[in-house]
């Protein structure tokens, strides 16, 4: 009998030391882990804002470069009888840019949303491939940024055609008026030059 307690208070102590040491395991992989989900939140918030950046640097980049090929084209017809085409002109760039920059404002609020959903993912699986979930975020992104560039490009375009239909409205308006100014003056002339005629 004694034996037997002797054995079991025995196998208690050894199940004892063999929970502890699984507890102290745990706890080392716990704290490796925290370890490197850190260095891979740290990886995955910098890889994407990096890429964020670069992209907004390239679409403000382009979109800088059209609004000044637009006013370059603008300072070429810039005279007296354009001046009110010229301002619509402005005032549909000024909307244009506002609308733009709205945009790109929206866009970096669902940038952030993704940041968090992709730090998030990271935190609840630490074996996630980082690679998969940065592809992922990067590919919705880089989609959001097209449709952004492409409606914007689509935007441009409209604002030129119809600058252009404001300003050949607005020259034959101006032609027309000055040929009636031209054919009154012609009948004013006219009409001196026979009275001189017959004193």
């Amino acid at each position: 009998m004694e034996q037997l307690e002797s054995e079991w208070k025995a196998e208690i102590e050894k199940q004892a030391a063999i929970a502890q040491e699984h507890q102290k395991k745990v706890d080392e992989l716990v704290s490796e882990r925290d370890g490197h989900l850190e260095t891979i939140r740290k990886d995955v918030e910098d890889a994407l804002k990096e890429v964020h950046q670069a992209e907004i640097t390239r679409l403000l980049a382009e979109h800088e470069s059209k609004i000044n090929e637009i006013k370059r084209d603008n300072i070429l017809q810039r005279d007296r009888e354009r001046e009110s085409v010229e301002a619509k002109h402005q005032q549909a760039l000024s909307e244009l840019k506002a609308s733009h920059q709205e945009a790109l404002a929206q866009l970096s609020e669902k940038h952030s949303v993704q940041l968090q959903e992709a730090l998030a993912a990271t935190n609840d699986g630490a074996s996630h491939d980082l690679s998969k979930q940065m592809e992922a975020v990067n590919e919705k992104h880089g989609a959001a940024l097209k449709e952004l560039a492409e409606k914007h490009e689509q935007q441009l375009r409209e604002s030129e055609s119809k600058a252009q239909q404001d300003f050949e409205t607005t020259i034959t308006e101006l032609k027309e008026a000055h040929s009636q100014e031209l054919n009154d003056l012609s009948a004013k002339l006219s009409a001196a030059s026979a009275n001189g005629d017959q004193m």
